[in-house]
């Protein structure tokens, strides 16, 4: 399957809208587009592919290797060092970059609870309204809404608007060893 010229690498459908990767590292999303979750500094929905801009919008996103669709929001990873992009709705904190407020119609880096950017991802997921994040060590991180225990962090009444380190088994430690992951509407696997 090939885009644009370049061979497709990721598919992912997310709630009213889609995205791609293609082996050159480029991102396309076509669908509904109101909370700019398409990342191309629009709200206008698109029929056919378009690709992601850049941060700032500046240039478009490159180097990319994965990207997954929630409700309203995109995540990438970036293939070089395992950082992430989100770009849609932010009313819970589901894209990670440390806002719960409005929307971004371009992408946003990804954060830890403390402020950093986070690298060494390996896969991502869309949830709902949250999002969960696998690294390359196999810990597990999450971000978004959190009302139905979700994010894995031991609390079901908070939103996480960066992200936090999923709690391991019995509410001890923090989850390792893990080597896959999938979001749901309000279900974490």
């Amino acid at each position: 399957v090939s885009y644009s010229g370049d061979a497709v690498s990721n598919i992912s459908a997310g709630f009213l809208h889609s995205g791609l990767t293609t082996t050159t590292g480029k991102v396309y999303c076509w669908g509904t587009n109101g909370n700019g979750s398409l990342g191309d500094n629009s709200t206008t929905q698109r029929n056919t592919p378009t690709q992601v801009v850049g941060v700032g919008n500046v240039g478009t996103l490159a180097g990319i290797r994965d990207v997954t669709c929630g409700d309203g929001f995109t995540l990438a990873i970036k293939d070089s060092d395992g950082s992430a992009y989100g770009w849609g709705k932010k009313q819970y904190g589901m894209i990670g970059n440390g806002d719960t407020s409005g929307t971004t119609s371009t992408p946003v880096s990804v954060i830890l609870s403390g402020g950093s950017a986070v690298t060494g991802l390996k896969q991502i997921s869309a949830g709902g309204d949250y999002s969960l994040y696998l690294k390359t060590d196999g810990t597990v991180y999450a971000a978004g809404y959190g009302a139905n225990g979700q994010i894995g962090n031991g609390a079901s009444d908070t939103n996480n608007a960066s992200l936090v380190q999923v709690i391991g088994v019995g509410g001890s430690g923090n989850l390792t060893g893990i080597t896959q992951i999938a979001a749901s509407e309000s279900t974490s696997l």
